[in-house]
C-alpha cells in the first residue's frame, strides 16, 4: 500500500457546514468535529481547502472502503485501528502513529475491540473534488 506510509514518533466549493454534514453521514462515528478549514492557494494546489477533523470511533467499529478527493494525513490520538487497502494489505496504527491517505486510494479500517479510537484527520481538498467517495467495487 503505497499511501499508508507510517511515520512513527522518535520514541519507537462547498461550505464548512456542507463538508461536515457529508463527513458526519459517512459512518456511525461517536463524534466528529471540524476543528479548522481554510482556503489554500499555491502553485501545487490552486483553489483547495485545508480541513482538519477530530473523529471518535467506537471499539470494534468498521469504516467501509472509501477514497478521498484530496491528500490526507491521519494521527491516532487514542486507541488502535487496522487500515486495509483495496489489495487486502493491512497496517496497524496505534496511539501516536501517523499515516498518509493519498487522493483516490481506496481504503477502510477496523477499530480494535479493546477500546474506542480517536484520530485527527487533515485533508487538502481541491475545488470540485469529493471529500469522500464510498467504494462500490
Amino acid at each position: 500500500m503505497r499511501g499508508f506510509s507510517l511515520f512513527k514518533p522518535d520514541h519507537s466549493s462547498l461550505t464548512a457546514a456542507a463538508f461536515l454534514a457529508t463527513a458526519l453521514t459517512a459512518y456511525p462515528v461517536l463524534a466528529e468535529e471540524m476543528v479548522g478549514m481554510t482556503d489554500f492557494v499555491s502553485p501545487d494546489a490552486p483553489g483547495a481547502h485545508v480541513m482538519t477533523f477530530v473523529v471518535d470511533l467506537k471499539a470494534g467499529e468498521d469504516v467501509p472502503m472509501h477514497s478521498h478527493g484530496g491528500d490526507g494525513v491521519v494521527m491516532v490520538l487514542q486507541g488502535e485501528a487496522v487500515v486495509t487497502g483495496l489489495d487486502g494489505t493491512t497496517a496497524t496504527y496505534k496511539t501516536g502513529d501517523t499515516f498518509a491517505e493519498p487522493a483516490g486510494e481506496v481504503h477502510g479500517a477496523r477499530v480494535s475491540d479493546s477500546g474506542p479510537a480517536r484520530v485527527i484527520w487533515t485533508i487538502v481538498l481541491p475545488d470540485g473534488k469529493e471529500l469522500e467517495t464510498p467504494y462500490s467495487g
